[in-house]
This record gives C-alpha cells, sequence and structure tokens, in this order.
C-alpha cells in the first residue's frame, strides 16, 4: 500500500472518531492541523465524507448528516 494511502486511510478513520465526538474542524487547515497532515490529505478527507454523506460543509461550518456506524470506518491494512 503506498503511504499516502495508509495516511489518508488513518486520517479519515481519525476524521470518523472527531465526527462521534461533535469536534470535526470545519476548515481544511483546521483539520489539517488537527490531525497532523497536509491540507491535501485534509481536503480529501472531507470530500471523502461529504461523498459519503456523513457530512455537509457550508458557510456556517460543519453539518452532521447522519450518525458514524463501524462499517464507515477503513478497516485494519
Amino acid at each position: 500500500m503506498a503511504r499516502t494511502d495508509k495516511t489518508f486511510k488513518l486520517s479519515y478513520n481519525e476524521s470518523l472518531k472527531l465526527c462521534r465526538e461533535g469536534k470535526l474542524p470545519s476548515t481544511i487547515q483546521g483539520l489539517a492541523l488537527t490531525l497532523g497532515v497536509s491540507r491535501t490529505t485534509a481536503r480529501k478527507v472531507l470530500a471523502h465524507l461529504e461523498k459519503n454523506k456523513i457530512i455537509e460543509r457550508s458557510d456556517d461550518g460543519v453539518h452532521f448528516l447522519q450518525p458514524v456506524k463501524g462499517s464507515d470506518f477503513f478497516h485494519p491494512f
């Protein structure tokens, strides 16, 4: 597995945990700082969360559309 793929999957799983706690930063920069990853990776994570209809971003911030389920996580690799 490519390093960037592993970084993305780990970051995505961490972002799902933040969603469960209601603490997901609403900005790319904020998520990048929270996860300790690049803005590019944070952008991909937020896009994937939106694609999976877990969140919706707007000018007001992040809106959680559904609870995070175990099947939403990438499983150990």
